[in-house]
């Protein structure tokens, strides 16, 4: 994993936090979301500019969804609402691959919990054990709900 890996996994985080925020409001943490960003960001080098923007977006998210507002940082049709199997195995994998260059017992740790929550969160385990139809039939549902 290199910079560019590195930029792609805090943009997947932060699109991930925005979604969460959209769909549930400003009741849901992204506490977790905001560390990972850093996190990824100081163990690949990421510029201190570029890894604010995402913390940024995902205030201002906040901010629309505490004050009711039906704006948004990213049009609902860029948020990842469900991702598929392959996505979030990609994602922890480059989690995975951020926590073993970290130095940090508890920094990595952390990465891995967020790994986990990644997991569970997306239904990991639901793309390995459904058919192709019954996971594209719990995609379309999902996605009208």
């Amino acid at each position: 994993m290199d910079i560019t890996r590195g930029r792609e996994l805090q943009e997947r985080i932060g699109l991930d936090a925005l979604t969460l925020l959209v769909l549930f409001g400003d009741s849901i943490s992204t506490e977790m979301h905001e560390r990972s960003i850093r996190m990824v960001g100081k163990t690949w080098g990421i510029p201190d500019a570029e890894t604010q923007e995402w913390l940024d977006a995902i205030a201002k998210e906040h901010s629309y969804a505490e004050s009711g507002s039906p704006e948004h940082v990213r049009a609902e049709e860029e948020l990842p609402v469900n991702l598929s199997g392959l996505e979030t195995l990609n994602m922890i994998w480059d989690l995975f691959e951020t926590a073993v260059q970290m130095d940090d017992l508890s920094d990595r740790q952390e990465m891995l919990d967020f790994a986990k929550w990644m997991e569970e969160s997306q239904n990991l385990l639901d793309w390995i054990k459904l058919t192709q139809a019954e996971r594209k039939a719990w995609k379309e549902g999902s996605v009208s709900a």
